[in-house]
């Protein structure tokens, strides 16, 4: 007797082919709502080419990967198949505000690209390269974000997946090597056939997230021929100097951006989107408590696909994240309240790590329906996870810093544990045992107390967050009012001196601690004392300086070790690459050090030496 054909999803299309024989039928209520929901992202995409007709049309005649966006409704389409009721809605809707997000910011590529006239408008645009924050362009209000690599890699194998193989052919065509990652790998195709739009006064560049993706911002920088300034991310991101470097670096940034679109940085403007910001993360962190839960109506790729898209391209920005969210929400609260079970066949729940959830948007579907097991969570939920403090310039870029930078870098303990909580297991299943909790974990008592707070009605919950808040603001009062009663920190006096007209032993353990109280500089990390009279009269002989470690600007003046002799000395670099370490004492010129970029001599900087202001380099 042969076996009885079992019907599923796949009896929907013709054979062989991604192509329907119709639409999915869902019951009349939601296929009405689907159709209408279609229909709206008709309208999306008409709003779209009524941007700008004539430049939009013109782009899709001149970039071949702009003709795959018009597979969107296709993309759509697949990331709901299969979806009913609530979890409709919750996708229907995050896709929605991805679209018009992402059609807007492709609009605007072809209204600022120099291909098509140069025009005002192009002037506004400051590009950022992959995973560069758009956060660091708050406090611009004049100017708009464009990110690249996202429209012409990430987003389009989402809406053709065979889209991208052209450009890594044409990658590979030239000779570069075939094995390293292929979002990078496209990235350079593009560029190669020169397909990137001319956009921006400037762009902004980083290391991030791979050494592939920093060769390929070459190859992109090239194309566009506006001035680039990189912005490295530091590697060591537990060193206690390092936020110190990204502050200085993001400060690097927002002057770099001021002089190339004569804007100037808005303090007040930057901070009210970090509030915006703080709103989104803070509603992430809420929508996970329903997703530890059977009645979660977020799940699979769209949740997480809608996390990346507001990280990478909102950044406290566009006001459409948060009306999503709030409709979002409401759907969630009456989802758990009526215990709908949205995803009846799940036998697992999962978080997924690694490409496949990220670029075939198929796959938790396919884990779903084939093997009942529940992608509750995706790799790019760990991203852009930090509430930044917004008290002052210091603490912002300090959060900005540690928002791309450690944030995306490696999960954070608070952000996983919550993540174990969503998947109701415990993280020594995935440690095996090797796990011990840095003080996140819960206690008996604390579960209790959740799931307490899980039941209460939203007003419940604001009386929750209010009590909780004002008891952890008088804390903090008495915490500050403790702390300005506490002895100054101390810092190191080397007592080796750093040599001001000859050399001297390197920095060593031969140092006695002193008090950083008024009479120091704020911020100095180290004291040295000085020996000898060539940098007379601004730094005298026996003195003491004191030393922070940011990075050195023309003029500074820092501690250098040059093969292996202390300095303290005046740096300048000049354009042929040639480096100067000058005396300030002039009739002592014969102690400047001169070190070309082709010679063998090793230097290295300790610090920039704190002084009262800026002094002029000689001339040479």
């Amino acid at each position: 007797m042969a076996d009885k054909k079992v019907k599923g999803a796949g009896d929907r299309f013709l054979p062989g082919s991604n192509i329907a024989k119709h639409r999915e039928w869902r019951g009349l209520k939601d296929t009405w709502y689907d159709y209408v929901e279609w229909v709206k992202v008709l309208g999306i995409m008409g709003g779209f080419v009524a941007k700008s007709p004539v430049r939009i049309a013109r782009g899709m005649l001149t970039y071949r990967w702009m003709g795959s966006y018009l597979a969107a409704l296709n993309m759509i389409d697949r990331c709901v198949e299969g979806l009913r009721g609530p979890a409709l809605r919750v996708a229907r809707l995050y896709l929605n505000t991805i679209m018009k997000g992402s059609t807007t910011s492709i609009a605007e590529m072809m209204m600022g690209d120099r291909r098509f006239g140069d025009n005002a408008f192009g002037r506004t645009q400051v590009v950022l390269e992959q995973t560069m924050c758009p956060e660091i362009l708050a406090g611009f209000k004049n100017l708009r974000p464009a990110q690249l690599e996202p429209f012409q890699g990430l987003l389009l194998c989402y809406m053709d997946q065979g889209a991208n193989p052209y450009y890594i052919d044409a990658m590979e065509s030239v000779g570069l090597p075939a094995d390293s990652c292929r979002l990078s790998n496209n990235a350079a195709g593009v560029a190669l056939l020169d397909e990137f739009p001319k956009i921006g006064a400037c762009c902004i560049s980083n290391n991030a997230p791979c050494d592939s993706s920093t060769m390929n911002s070459q190859l992109i920088e090239r194309h566009l021929d506006v001035d680039t300034l990189p912005a490295a991310i530091p590697m060591r991101w537990a060193d206690p100097h390092t936020r110190k470097y990204a502050r200085a670096s993001l400060r690097r940034v927002i002057s770099f951006v001021e002089q190339h679109t004569g804007e100037t940085y808005d303090w007040d403007a930057c901070r009210a989107m970090m509030e915006k910001h703080n709103d989104e993360v803070r509603n992430e962190m809420e929508k996970w408590n329903f997703m530890a839960t059977p009645y979660t109506a977020a799940a699979l790729a769209v949740p997480a696909l809608f996390h990346t898209f507001y990280y990478a391209f909102s950044g406290g920005r566009n006001p459409e994240v948060m009306k999503t969210e709030k409709k979002v929400m409401r759907i969630l609260e009456q989802a758990y309240a009526d215990k709908t079970n949205c995803f009846p066949k799940t036998r697992y729940r999962a978080l997924t790590w690694g490409g496949p959830p990220c670029y075939w948007l198929q796959f938790p579907n396919w884990l779903y329906n084939c093997w009942g097991i529940l992608m509750i969570a995706g790799m790019d939920l760990f991203s852009g996870n930090v509430i930044i403090d917004t008290t002052d310039e210091e603490t912002i870029l300090d959060g900005i810093a540690r928002n791309y930078e450690t944030g995306v870098s490696f999960p954070k303990e608070d952000v996983l544990l919550r993540l174990f909580d969503a998947l109701r297991t415990d993280p020594n299943q995935l440690f095996c045992g090797s796990y011990h909790s840095g003080g996140f974990d819960l206690s008996g008592a604390e579960r209790t107390l959740l799931e307490k707070y899980r039941s209460l009605s939203p007003i419940g919950r604001d009386t929750v967050r209010s009590v909780t808040d004002a008891l952890c603001d008088y804390r903090d009062e008495l915490t500050e009012e403790r702390g300005s009663k506490r002895e100054p920190r101390l810092i190191p006096l080397y007592n080796s001196p750093a040599a001001a007209g000859y050399a001297a032993p390197v920095l060593d353990e031969d140092f006695t601690y002193i008090p950083a109280d008024e009479s120091v500089p704020r911020g100095a990390d180290f004291a040295v004392r000085i020996q000898g009279d060539s940098m007379e009269p601004y730094i005298h002989d026996e003195s003491v300086v004191y030393v922070n470690r940011d990075p050195l600007a023309d003029g500074d003046v820092g501690i250098f070790c040059v093969d292996g002799a202390m300095l303290c000395k005046q740096y300048h670099r000049d354009a042929l690459g040639m480096t100067y370490l000058f005396s300030l004492n002039r009739a002592r010129a014969d102690a400047d050090v001169v070190l070309t970029s082709t010679g063998t001599r090793s230097l290295a900087c300790f610090g920039r030496v704190m002084l009262p202001h800026r002094l002029a380099v000689p001339q040479q």
